[in-house]
């Protein structure tokens, strides 16, 4: 029997680098921890509700490999309650190091002409300031098992943004072109991961068959938007409050799963339930079966500083004057801001995306005293304690002052 799916409200997850692991994949299996590819996507369930719930009537598309593995470059060099608190967030407590690195260098390489209709591209990056030398057991891990592409660069230079984000533009074939606008002050560190992928169905969708339908949007508006469709047999699952598909590229070892919540149900309730336990239970419930699939054809852009979001998660100690980078650096480093930019496109012929992670991390310098607004000061005779004048000040004027003025009288 043929069904129609008429995808009003979806949630998309591609499965990249947080891959679920096929069992026939042995070699896969074999090197990868399965505790990896969990905590992987249990971080990125976390990060991915936190950030909803900041805007929960906005498009958010994130890749929470590209985001792991930036992160996971600055804990390479983490040491105390620091890689402490980074493991706890991201899922790594009680596995050691060496599994960790060994794993991501398994994934990374992993897609390497994984499918000749099928891209993926993995790459890190780390840029110092110059006269910053960098751990040499820090440089030989992220080298070897990251692949990482390390430079001096002289971040006063105005040439050093445009190296930084050149190399942004050639990991993402172009699709995203800067994530560095200017080297902020204090800045000796930029850690930065880059993900492209660009896949063809394995079925594609007519183009005549694409035509304006109505999409319903949250708040029970609707608009018209071009709607691809195609009848095919993929795998599907029918959950509690949901459906979902499973839209293969290539020779089907990457898809993208599609899940649509009951018309009695809402987007929220899902996301409600969306964790890594569900997740491998969805997984593995998926069968065959024909449907006629009615998908919209679009396209997202998001960027995100994710501070905030990564402290509210247990991970505010690396943002501050306690962090202990000690593995990274003889300096005393911190993280500054962590940015994360990502694009996708939707359309007949399978799916182009990139994402783009940047760790910024800075050195505890000498703490600021700005006097940037309305302050009291007073002269004082520091030997008796008497003070002199007192002034109040919400309008500072250098040039309204006059030698003599009129004394005002009452």
């Amino acid at each position: 029997m043929k069904s129609i799916l008429l995808l009003f409200i979806f949630l998309t997850l591609i499965i990249l680098s947080q891959c679920y692991v096929h069992s026939e994949e042995s070699n896969l299996t074999d090197t990868v921890d399965s505790k990896i590819i969990s905590a992987n996507n249990n971080f990125g369930f976390n990060l991915f509700k936190n950030l909803i719930k900041k805007s929960p009537n906005n498009n958010i598309f994130i890749s929470p490999i590209s985001i792991n593995l930036a992160l996971e470059l600055a804990y390479n060099g983490a040491n105390g309650e620091t890689q402490k608190a980074m493991a706890k967030v991201l899922g790594l407590e009680g596995i050691d190091l060496d599994t960790v690195n060994q794993s991501n260098s398994v994934l990374i390489n992993r897609y390497l002409g994984i499918d000749n209709k099928v891209q993926i591209a993995i790459a890190n990056s780390i840029w110092a300031n110059k006269g910053i030398t960098l751990n040499l057991d820090f440089v030989r891990r992220t080298e070897e098992l990251y692949n990482a592409r390390i430079r001096n660069l002289d971040f006063s230079h105005p040439l050093a943004v445009k190296a930084i984000n050149g190399w942004i533009s050639d990991e993402t074939n172009a699709k995203i072109s800067r994530i560095v606008e200017r080297v902020n002050n204090g800045a000796i560190f930029y850690l930065i991961n880059a993900l492209y992928f660009k896949g063809v169905w394995t079925k594609e969708f007519n183009k005549n068959n694409t035509a304006d339908r109505e999409f319903y949007l949250i708040n029970g508006k609707k608009k018209m938007i071009p709607m691809m469709s195609q009848t095919s047999v993929v795998k599907y699952y029918q959950g509690k409050d949901f459906e979902a598909i499973s839209l293969p590229y290539g020779s089907g070892k990457v898809s993208m799963y599609i899940f649509l919540p009951n018309v009695n149900s809402n987007l929220s309730k899902f996301i409600n339930n969306l964790n890594v336990n569900n997740w491998e239970k969805w997984m593995s419930n998926f069968s065959e079966k024909e449907l006629t699939i009615v998908l919209p054809k679009f396209k997202v852009n998001y960027d995100v500083v994710l501070n905030d979001t990564l402290k509210e998660l247990g991970m505010e100690i690396a943002f501050g004057s306690e962090a202990d980078f000690s593995g990274l650096c003889k300096e005393k480093v911190f993280i500054d801001e962590v940015k994360h930019k990502t694009i996708m496109e939707v359309n007949e012929e399978g799916t182009e995306a990139a994402s783009v992670t940047s760790v910024e991390m800075k050195m505890n310098g000498t703490p600021k005293f700005v006097i940037n607004r309305p302050f009291f000061c007073a002269i004082v005779d520091n030997t008796t304690g008497l003070i002199l004048f007192v002034c109040y000040v919400i309008d500072p004027k250098p040039d309204d002052i006059a030698l003599e003025t009129p004394i005002k009288k009452e």
